[in-house]
């Protein structure tokens, strides 16, 4: 059965900051071995990023409806 895995979450960094990261892991073969690989992604600054955006598309929003009204 092949192992194909993906999460998100969040972590407590050394310096008490929350980090968002994604964990990535598929089942691999190493010297004949059945392993695992797993990479861990920091999507911190794109979780910064996303909720600027959406900050911004909601006072649009409410923008372009005052206007209308």
């Amino acid at each position: 059965e092949d192992l194909d895995f993906r999460t998100a979450f969040r972590v407590l960094h050394k310096n008490g900051d929350i980090r968002h990261v994604a964990l990535s892991s598929a089942r691999i073969m190493w010297d004949g071995e059945v392993g695992t690989l797993n990479v861990l992604t920091d999507l911190s600054e794109r979780v910064v990023i996303e909720e600027a955006l959406q900050v911004s598309e909601n006072k649009l929003r409410s923008l372009f409806a005052s206007m209308t009204d």
